[in-house]
């Protein structure tokens, strides 16, 4: 494949180009020098699988079954691996029976011991996606009566409608419009988004201050006695605001409000528009980034990742040398902050050398796949009517 070389002078191959500015770039400088440039790409990695640009993204399909016996002490495996989607999130909660202590409830597969007696416990699967959500369930030990109840479908959970707010300021959910009303027990759960850390939950509503700009998704569930209602899940935009402290966003004495740049979705999304070719760019770039992201616990540090991606985005973007250099300019340099800053609130530097190769700890891959997915829908949405 023909290299295609930036304008700048002595300026790396673009499509490593991309890659060093992310790592270097930082609120207050746009430009990546010579000696700036990231390392050549690793051999041995293995490239990423083909993208299909025009497929649209998988709603999900939960499946969820059992594995393992219901004899006391044994382990039993809840399995959702068979779910069907792109982009799937997995969250376990038990629905009925003695309490148990569920192993990894945010994983594609959880575990937990049979308690000592004969009573049916109950678990429900909720997978999400941008696209959507799914429910399935399953029950473990017996007997299960050969006429038991459907779900009852007088249960009905309300989220309420999608918002729209700001970092440090507090959201309320309320689901006070489901039903039956005065009959039932909510529980909400968090979907998507970046962590809630200052939170309050009291019955059908739940309250929280976001520390971080992103967007949010939250299911609300319903049940009365040993049944349980669908999820019903809303959306919570969060845009540049004040972040308040330290990675916990909690404030203490002396700490100062920092103005927080414009949202990740936002920024991509303008950008992408701004550009000539941009909109008809939209889904392969997104596909790109969606397919880093849901690889994120593959990749052993920073560096990994942008040296599978670097390949993919030499196919995409435009080949013409100038407009090559208005692309890093206008898009991906103000992404390239906005990563800086992601990885800075969660402890990694990458303005400093060595932090691109540093190990990636969980709570950091978490958040790069999450930031991936916020760029991935905000190219996704420079391509729709406003």
């Amino acid at each position: 494949m023909r290299k295609i070389r930036c304008i700048r002078r002595r300026c790396m191959p673009w499509s490593l180009c991309f890659a060093s500015c992310v790592v270097f770039a930082t609120a207050a400088t746009s430009r990546i020098e010579a000696d700036e440039a990231a390392p050549a790409i690793a051999s041995g990695v293995s490239s990423m699988p083909p993208l299909e640009s025009t497929r649209s993204p998988r709603p999900p399909r939960a499946d969820a079954r059992v594995e393992g016996g219901p004899q006391q002490g044994a382990t039993v495996l809840l399995r959702g691996d068979h779910s069907d989607g792109d982009g799937l999130r997995f969250r376990w909660i038990q629905t009925s029976g003695k309490k148990v202590r569920l192993s990894k409830s945010e994983g594609a597969t959880a575990s937990f011991v049979m308690p000592d007696d004969s009573e049916v416990l109950g678990f429900l699967l909720i997978v999400t996606s941008p696209t959507g959500s799914d429910t399935a369930e399953v029950r473990v030990g017996g007997p299960v009566p050969a006429n038991a109840a459907p779900r009852n479908r007088r249960l009905r959970a309300d989220a309420g409608d999608d918002q729209i707010a700001l970092v440090g300021r507090q959201v309320t959910l309320n689901g006070g419009r489901s039903e039956p009303t005065g009959e039932i027990g909510c529980r909400w759960i968090q979907t998507g988004g970046p962590t809630t850390r200052l939170k309050l939950e009291d019955g059908a509503i739940f309250a929280f201050t976001p520390t971080a700009p992103g967007v949010y998704r939250f299911a609300l569930v319903v049940a009365a006695g040993s049944e349980i209602s669908t999820p019903d899940e809303v959306i919570v935009t969060v845009g540049g605001g004040a972040r308040i402290g330290g990675p916990a966003g909690v404030a203490s004495p002396g700490d100062a409000i920092v103005p927080e740049p414009a949202p990740t979705h936002e920024v991509a999304r303008s950008a992408l528009a701004s550009l000539r070719g941009g909109p008809e760019a939209a889904e392969p770039l997104a596909s790109l980034f969606e397919a880093a992201a849901d690889r994120m616990d593959l990749y052993s540090s920073y560096a990994d990742a942008f040296s599978e991606m670097s390949r993919r985005l030499e196919e995409i973007l435009p080949a013409d040398p100038a407009h090559h250099a208005v692309w890093i300019e206008r898009l991906f340099n103000p992404l390239s902050a906005q990563t800086v800053e992601v990885m800075r609130i969660e402890g990694l530097d990458l303005r400093l050398p060595d932090a691109r190769a540093a190990s990636l700890t969980t709570a950091q891959k978490a958040a790069l796949a999450e930031h991936f997915r916020l760029i991935a829908e905000g190219f996704r949405s420079s391509n729709r009517p406003r």
